[in-house]
């Protein structure tokens, strides 16, 4: 399903060129062609083949019609823009497929590749990529920064290091949203898992057609950031990751490895230690856990005692202590009258510095990766992928 075909036939041109621009913004994989309704119909002999019916149209994978006149047209592949959300219902037999012509670009591109599905049968073909590295981070209690270095992290390997970086939060109540914008009618986590493991014949193992593993497409449920970090469009309410099994926590890190689309994938699973959580932290190549100024140490030594305890010692000897003294983790105010004491199980590996570390931008948080903080995530950061390479 790559490199597809796409005509856009609209009498408004400043429209046929800035949803192009929009498609193409978010999937480069699309080559799109912009037509008036006068230009389609003079291709002619290029673009259509005779039948009982009349002229078809083809050598399109799908042709997307704005406006009226696309009744005149005979195409199995013709999917009517509307101008009205109401009209985007699922269609009757012998009725067209219809995109809602002002959605935004993620969920327009979303709709193009499901109905080209749907119409011709095809499921995208996946080249798995060599290598793909599961890292987590960890906390012992909320309020420590565990997410915002978990997203600045990413930012930096996507920015500076050329990775192809996915985020996954196993919060129960999780911030993916704060720090990545959302879109209105995007499919959200669980409906990937929903379709991940509706048609499964054993619990846990996804049904195989052919000889592929069959597996959501990933670019119906994910957004981006302004850097390429991607994460699945964040459920309203409670977390679903929380409550799945370890072994379907493992077939749902497997789907997205083997997607063919990311180098680095990265849990953050707070302070969480629910069974996908402790599983997730057991996969992970490298765990980073973060701590605060002046964290509680019988919690934070009950923490990692307990990973240990369930996944093995291993745990202790993968781990990057972090100790987070910028302004925006909550540890320094609220355990100011704690025991200064440190947990001694694993060695402090670095300090992230005191600084103000984000801005609020369009309802968006903005990871300012400068100053004394963003050199402190550089270090972070080399530390991590450095095993790695």
């Amino acid at each position: 399903m790559e490199n597809l075909n796409i005509a856009i036939v609209t009498d408004d041109k400043e429209y046929g060129r800035a949803a192009g621009l929009a498609i193409l913004n978010v999937c480069r994989s699309l080559v799109i062609n912009i037509f008036s309704k006068e230009e389609f119909a003079a291709a002619g002999e290029k673009y259509t083949y005779a039948s009982d019916s009349g002229r078809v149209f083809s050598g399109f994978d799908l042709i997307l019609w704005e406006g009226a006149g696309s009744e005149q047209v005979i195409s199995p592949v013709l999917v009517q823009l509307v101008d009205k959300p109401s009209l985007t219902f699922a269609p009757a037999e012998g009725e067209r497929y219809r995109i809602y012509k002002y959605s935004p670009a993620q969920r327009m591109v979303s709709d193009i590749f499901e109905i080209y599905g749907r119409i011709t049968g095809r499921r995208p073909v996946n080249i798995m990529r060599r290598g793909v590295h599961l890292l987590g981070f960890a906390s012992s209690v909320g309020g420590a920064g565990c997410t915002t270095l978990a997203m600045a992290v990413a930012q930096e390997m996507s920015r500076f290091h050329d990775k192809r970086v996915f985020y996954i939060s196993l919060e129960e109540l999780e911030s993916t949203g704060e720090f990545i914008k959302t879109h209105v009618g995007m499919r959200t986590l669980s409906y990937y898992l929903y379709n991940l493991f509706k048609d499964r014949k054993m619990k846990g193992l996804i049904v195989r057609d052919g000889n592929h593993q069959f597996r959501p497409f990933m670019e119906s449920y994910v957004i981006r950031d302004d850097f390429g970090v991607e994460a699945f469009q964040p459920t309203k309410g409670r977390n679903p990751l929380v409550d799945i099994s370890s072994e379907e926590i493992c077939v749902f890190i497997e789907s997205i490895m083997n997607c063919g689309r990311y180098d680095v994938i990265i849990v953050d699973t707070g302070c969480g230690l629910s069974e996908a959580a402790v599983t997730c932290l057991e996969m992970a190549e490298k765990i980073t856990y973060v701590t605060g100024p002046g964290n509680h140490v019988q919690r934070e030594t009950n923490s990692i005692q307990y990973l240990m305890c369930v996944a093995g010692e291993d745990m202790a000897r993968k781990m990057i202590k972090v100790v987070n003294k910028s302004k925006n983790s909550a540890m320094e105010a609220f355990f100011a009258g704690d025991d200064a004491g440190r947990c001694d199980i694993v060695d402090t590996a670095l300090e992230i510095e005191e600084t103000v570390v984000s801005v609020r931008e369009n309802q968006v948080t903005k990871i300012l990766l400068d100053g004394a903080f963003g050199q402190s995530i550089n270090t972070l950061t080399e530390k991590i992928i450095e095993p790695l390479k």
